[in-house]
């Protein structure tokens, strides 16, 4: 069909929809988790370092499969985070930093207030050159207390779509959490109670760069040949977020790395193993030219499930 080799070749715009410091965005991250998605817009000029820092991170996949390490919520919400990027969390060894040692750091870079919403680098207190793959996310207007606090934290981005695009790191706060150490400081789980199986049950994040910002459950990135997706098996009892890339024209391999469990399953989640089709779309938005378009009853046969590729046979419209 040749159908989505077309679409590769499509130009791209970046259409943010931004409520803080828009005119400053140039790139955008799309931060999937097991509990939902949301978007953060950068600021790569003004702050070009600590940007270059996070995306090297993102593009790297340095960022996937690590999880929420740390909510703080004050009685009252006079200072409310979300933190990530720290740690990936392995079965049998348990939490895993994803940096070390020899990581080189990042030059403070401030100038932006922490007001809600907005994303900031951790760093070490008394340091205030010390940032490296920590971020997190500010729920509260928390600029009394980090503008100026170890020469002020770093403002580099905003979270896409105003209150809409808020939804699901608000949630993260009424979690359940669990407090298992500096590597899980307060994690939100999925489950009421812990059960002891932290894999499952924390909330684990997957990031990609992408052109443009959607809240669609299901994107193609055309310029990157990037699928980004919730399925749901036929049966309905399971639901995953995951990623695919196309390999040519129209091959596509699911990315193993961005592979997330869902807490929830999404209504207009594509579905795997129906009858009509191994893996179908019901509507993915095509992110293309000046804007999107949403193509319906997109099919795919599994070619392989060695190296889970599938391969697109019908599209009902675009």
């Amino acid at each position: 069909m040749q159908f989505f080799g077309l679409l590769l070749a499509l130009s791209i715009s970046l259409q943010a929809q931004a409520q803080i410091n828009g005119e400053h965005i140039r790139s955008i991250v799309r931060i999937s988790t097991n509990i939902g998605d949301f978007s953060i817009g950068l600021y790569d000029e003004a702050t070009p370092k600590t940007v270059a820092n996070f995306l090297g991170y993102v593009e790297r996949g340095d960022y996937n499969q690590t999880y929420i390490h740390r909510t703080a919520n004050t009685t009252g919400g006079e200072f409310q985070i979300v933190q990530g990027g720290g740690f990936r969390f392995f079965p049998y060894s348990g939490p895993d930093p994803i940096v070390n040692e020899n990581t080189p750091t990042v030059e403070n870079e401030p100038g932006f207030s922490n007001v809600r919403g907005t994303i900031a680098m951790a760093k070490v207190a008394g340091d205030p050159d010390s940032a490296t793959s920590q971020w997190f996310i500010n729920i509260s207007d928390n600029s009394e207390s980090l503008d100026s606090q170890n020469e002020g934290f770093t403002v580099f981005g905003e979270v896409l779509n105003g209150e809409a695009g808020m939804e699901v790191l608000d949630s993260m706060l009424t979690l359940q959490t669990v407090d298992l150490g500096p590597r899980a400081n307060f994690a939100p789980i999925v489950t009421d109670t812990y059960i002891g199986q932290p894999d499952e049950e924390f909330v684990f994040v997957n990031m990609e760069l992408v052109d443009r910002f959607s809240d669609a459950t299901n994107v193609f990135e055309a310029s990157q040949g990037l699928v980004i997706s919730s399925v749901r098996t036929a049966d309905g009892d399971l639901a995953f977020s995951v990623n695919f890339s196309f390999i040519d024209e129209d091959t596509m391999e699911l990315n193993v790395d961005s592979l997330l469990r869902l807490a929830d399953i999404p209504e207009d989640a594509a579905i795997f193993g129906g009858d009509i089709a191994p893996l179908l779309f019901p509507e993915i938005e095509v992110s293309a030219g000046q804007g999107s378009f949403v193509c319906t009853n997109v099919q795919f046969e599994l070619e392989s499930e060695t190296s889970l590729r599938f391969t697109v046979t019908a599209v009902e419209s675009c």
